[in-house]
């Protein structure tokens, strides 16, 4: 695929702090599960309501930690979500609308400690070597086998190395026949391995001929 083929893949941490209290005195304290629930709804929301619908974007949260017994009101939730974007000006949005949703703590009689990591940028593949290892593989595999990979949320450190020379970067089927796919984070991951040969001979082949046509 020409182009963008991956996302920023950033993320962040975000601790809500309330108030503890016995269970049956819920009024003496700031209930920090309580108060996530709200800004779970609120991080939620962004997507949907506050950042412009035409811009992909995807806020996911991916885990949620809290509270010491059940007879407690808790005093502190952390959680962890994931933030995928394609566009600069989209994932600064995001960043700044992140940081009004966690203040819904403070409206709560709580507090928020926020924290976003910057991940890897999107995957870029240069036009003309895409054309080029795309005729690779028509060549050695046949038209039917060579096909446009589909723009995704997922992320690459392959970007790293695109980012500082032109690059392009291939998906290899390794699909076990007869079987359901797995995804890469399947806790049943596998491939046939009668694919790393193929893959092998097109990194090759790609090789020989881009040396041959620099050399001319």
């Amino acid at each position: 695929r020409e182009g963008a083929s991956s996302a920023f893949t950033d993320s962040f941490e975000l601790a809500i702090t309330g108030k503890e209290s016995h269970g049956a005195f819920p009024h003496n304290g700031f209930d920090a599960i309580a108060i996530s629930a709200q800004v779970v709804n609120a991080l939620q929301s962004l997507v949907s309501r506050r950042l412009d619908p035409t811009r992909a974007k995807v806020l996911s949260v991916g885990t949620i930690r809290g509270g010491t017994k059940e007879n407690i009101i808790a005093g502190r939730v952390t959680m962890t979500g994931t933030i995928r974007t394609f566009e600069q000006d989209t994932r600064q949005d995001l960043f700044s609308e992140l940081e009004r949703a966690a203040s819904v703590a403070r409206a709560l009689g709580g507090n928020y400690e926020l924290s976003v990591k910057p991940g890897y940028v999107p995957v870029v593949n240069d036009p003309t070597l895409t054309s080029f290892v795309r005729q690779v593989g028509t060549d050695l595999l046949g038209e039917d086998n060579v096909h446009e990979s589909p723009l995704e949320m997922g992320g690459e450190d392959f970007s790293c190395f695109a980012e500082k020379a032109p690059g392009c970067m291939f998906l290899l089927g390794g699909e076990l026949p007869g079987e359901p796919r797995r995804l890469h984070h399947h806790p049943r991951f596998d491939v046939d391995e009668r694919c790393l040969p193929v893959g092998a001979a097109l990194l090759a082949e790609t090789a020989v001929r881009f040396l041959k046509e620099a050399s001319q």
